[in-house]
């Protein structure tokens, strides 16, 4: 006599059995091909590969379907030997039909010889690009059967990228494996450029397909760099050096720096530039390819340029550079780079869009002191500003910004000779509509005046520098002046007191649907907050979605806080957390059901 466990098994069994017969039947309904392609496709986009591969088990129609409509799962496949030691036929045929991006993981060289090897037999056709890390401290004659296996697999494959790199391989034997490559990735994280001039170096072919060159790593100019660009006339984006702060130290010696003249004549072509961008490269090229890609430019010439004096650059090299590409360039960034460049108040750019400059030095002391000259520049965007109290900026240059949409400004000193005059004109005129203050000096109530004023303002971030700038008075006014604005986001950083008017006033604005406020990190700064007071902005709010309460102390409550604003406050989620439990300091977040 069977067992109940036994019994409920062979049931489930029998309907599942019932199922398949159904699928496969001559009445089958067909589930995937009987909802529109649309919704089907838009059902496998919350499905990962392994949910994919147990739908090709239900019956044979499902094996060949559900990878269809789960193309977009199988876009990146990472690889270890894990996964293709265990795979079966269902992976092989995913990966073999729909893989696009390879990643391999391992880096141990059996095992990646081991992955390459089944790559191979896969024959993949549809893969865009491959991903790998060459183990470390390998023989160039493991280094030589890696990449005569890699060229099997991606001889026609565009894109080759080599991350984390710790090897002793030569990227000119990398590149010079693949002729027909598009684009090159080869982040590097040792001292690379050390290349011993007697060393045998390949003999590069013509790179005639090659159009995206990204090396992140120091690289030598004579030995490395200049070969790839000699044998590419058709190279549009480039980016050598470090991209990181704290890799400066591996910056070439001054014999190895790149002339900017050169590479531009090698490369006629260029649209990005980026020459040892350290943080800017990170913060910003992914957002400024994607840019150049999306929005096609009618003139030809660089429309992209960043330079780090970090990698050697300084000002008699970059200004000569700017000067010739002025009329293309729509985004400038420079970084540890005097603003004082040559010609910098003569140059004119009419498409600049994207202007960022960090006006510190390696060690983060001020490069240069007094005041900021900007460029000619009536299409900018987005200007991008850090410096340090010797580095003043006059806030009437902002008239001559008519396009500017996004303004950051940190650690400069703000003067603003003619308060109503400005306060006048960008009141008419302005079309900013996001702010950022980083711990400017001088944040008093005429700035926050000022700054309530811009009628477009949307998204405003305040890191305040001393809380003995402002004023509770001039605080309240800039909130109920804000309420005229279509402010929707704002964030203070770093204030220690919210009185009851100030949460009444945020809880009166119409339009602003998330609001964030923090305290000071040290004990006399922590931000005291009326419990009550927080009540009667949320029953004043009729736009607010989220609040965000950090560092701060509450007051005037007689239960446990979470309990406190659950039952006055409807509609919202609560939670608070305690992160030192030794002191009074919570962080609150409530955010709309």
């Amino acid at each position: 006599m069977r067992t109940r466990r036994q019994r409920v098994e062979a049931a489930a069994d029998s309907l599942v059995q019932d199922a398949i017969n159904d699928f496969n039947g001559p009445n089958s309904t067909r589930f995937l091909g009987s909802l529109p392609v649309e919704i089907t496709v838009k059902i496998g986009w919350y499905l990962n590969q392994l949910d994919c591969l147990k739908c090709m088990t239900v019956c044979r129609g499902w094996r060949i379907s559900a990878p269809q409509y789960m193309q977009r799962t199988w876009k990146y496949v990472y690889m270890s030997y894990r996964d293709v030691s265990k795979s079966d036929m269902r992976w092989e045929h995913c990966v073999r039909n729909y893989g696009k991006n390879i990643v391999l993981s391992d880096t141990k060289y059996d095992r990646l010889h081991f992955i390459l090897r089944k790559l191979i037999d896969y024959h993949c056709p549809q893969i865009d690009s491959v991903e790998m890390r060459i183990p470390d401290k390998i023989s160039a004659a493991r280094i030589c059967m890696l990449l005569s296996l890699l060229k099997m697999i991606a001889d026609g494959t565009p894109r080759l990228i080599f991350n984390d790199t710790n090897t002793n391989m030569n990227v000119l034997d990398a590149i010079s494996a693949f002729p027909d490559l598009i684009q090159l990735s080869y982040i590097g994280i040792t001292v690379n450029w050390r290349v011993n001039a007697l060393t045998q170096q390949p003999v590069l072919p013509h790179l005639g397909r090659l159009t995206h060159l990204y090396l992140d790593f120091p690289v030598n100019m004579k030995l490395q760099l200049e070969p790839i660009l000699r044998n590419s006339p058709n190279l549009q984006n480039l980016a050598y050096g470090v991209r990181k702060k704290e890799s400066i130290y591996l910056r070439p010696p001054a014999h190895t720096l790149t002339n900017l003249e050169d590479v531009s004549s090698w490369c006629q072509r260029l649209t990005y530039l980026e020459s040892s961008g350290g943080c800017l490269s990170a913060n910003y090229r992914f957002t400024w390819l994607a840019d150049i890609e999306e929005n096609k430019s009618t003139h030809s010439g660089l429309r992209c340029f960043i330079a780090c004096q970090s990698g050697g650059y300084g000002p008699q090299q970059v200004g000569p550079h700017l000067s010739r590409n002025a009329s293309t360039l729509e985004f400038i960034g420079l970084e540890y780079i005097p603003h004082e460049i040559p010609l910098m108040n003569q140059l004119c750019t009419p498409h600049l869009r994207v202007l960022v400059l960090h006006l510190l030095n390696q060690d983060d002391q001020p490069a240069v002191s007094g005041n900021i000259v900007l460029p000619v520049c009536p299409a900018l965007e987005h200007l991008c500003l850090n410096g340090s109290k010797a580095n003043q900026l006059d806030l009437s240059a902002l008239i001559k910004l008519k396009q500017l949409k996004h303004l950051e400004l940190s650690h400069l000193s703000l003067r603003n000779h003619n308060h109503e005059k400005l306060k006048t004109w960008v009141w008419q005129n302005s079309r900013i509509s996001a702010i950022t203050l980083d711990a400017v000096h001088s944040a008093n109530d005429m700035l926050l005046d000022l700054i309530a004023h811009f009628s477009m303002l949307e998204r405003l971030r305040i890191v305040f520098r001393n809380t003995n700038d402002y004023s509770d008075n001039g605080l309240l006014q800039f909130v109920d002046q804000l309420g005229q604005t279509a402010i929707q986001d704002i964030d203070l950083d770093s204030i220690a007191r919210a009185p009851p008017p100030f949460l009444q006033a945020i809880g009166d604005l119409p339009t602003l649907q998330s609001f964030i406020v923090r305290g000071g990190g040290s004990s006399l700064s922590h931000l005291q907050v009326d419990a009550s007071a927080i009540v009667k902005m949320f029953e004043a709010t009729t736009s607010l979605k989220r609040v965000h309460l950090e560092r701060v102390v509450m007051t005037e409550f007689e239960e446990e806080i979470a309990t406190y604003l659950e039952h006055r406050i409807h509609g919202y989620n609560v939670n608070v957390a305690i992160p030192y439990p030794s002191i009074d300091v919570i962080t609150v977040l409530l955010k709309r059901r």
